[in-house]
């Protein structure tokens, strides 16, 4: 919630078009991963229900990489006591 909350506030609508990279990978928007999650849960077939939130297909790690890529840290950076390098 948190992130979406930040996100959302400063992007509106757009929010699920930002991209990040995880080390050594491609750039992906968040609807995007999401998208291609929900396309492989579908295809397994073994959710009891649909989750339509698109951040709650990212990882951990990626919501961690996306807080504090270069492009979105000075949008979170005032929430944290400590800087992105500790």
């Amino acid at each position: 919630m948190f992130v979406y909350a930040i996100l959302k506030n400063e992007f509106s609508n757009k929010w699920v078009d930002c991209n990040f990279s995880m080390p050594g990978g491609d750039s992906n928007a968040i609807k995007s991963i999401a998208a291609k999650r929900i396309n492989q849960a579908d295809s397994f077939g073994n959710r009891g229900f649909d989750i339509k939130a698109p951040l709650m297909h990212l990882t951990s790690g990626e919501l961690v990489e996306l807080v504090t890529s270069d492009t979105y840290w000075p949008k979170f950076k005032a929430y944290f006591k400590g800087n992105k390098e500790s």
